[in-house]
């Protein structure tokens, strides 16, 4: 019985050399940099939508008061506990997300 027996060969793992790590790591940081300013854009829409939103719900509120109370608008006060007339409240309000 003739058997011959190959010598085994050493198994070389190949690895990544560091200029493909490197023109990896580029080819990510490139496209995160063109991901951030639309994620960045989207944030900003959803916080106008959810500001958009409050405003709605709180004229809806100042709606059905005057439907409560026979067309009258609910009171303002100003620092000194008195009411004003809508016409002298303020149309723009600081930190608000639009300006009427």
């Amino acid at each position: 019985m003739n058997v011959h027996f190959r010598p085994r060969r050493r198994v070389r793992f190949a690895g990544f050399s560091l200029v493909e790590l490197l023109v990896v790591v580029s080819i990510i940081s490139l496209l995160i940099a063109l991901l951030l300013p639309s994620l960045k854009r989207a944030r900003d829409q959803s916080r106008l939508t959810v500001c958009l939103s409050n405003i709605r719900g709180q004229g809806t509120a100042v709606l059905i008061y005057a439907q409560d109370h026979g067309g009258a608008l609910p009171p303002v006060q100003n620092r000194r506990a008195r009411p004003l007339p809508w016409r002298q409240v303020p149309v723009s309000w600081k930190g608000s997300c639009i300006s009427l």
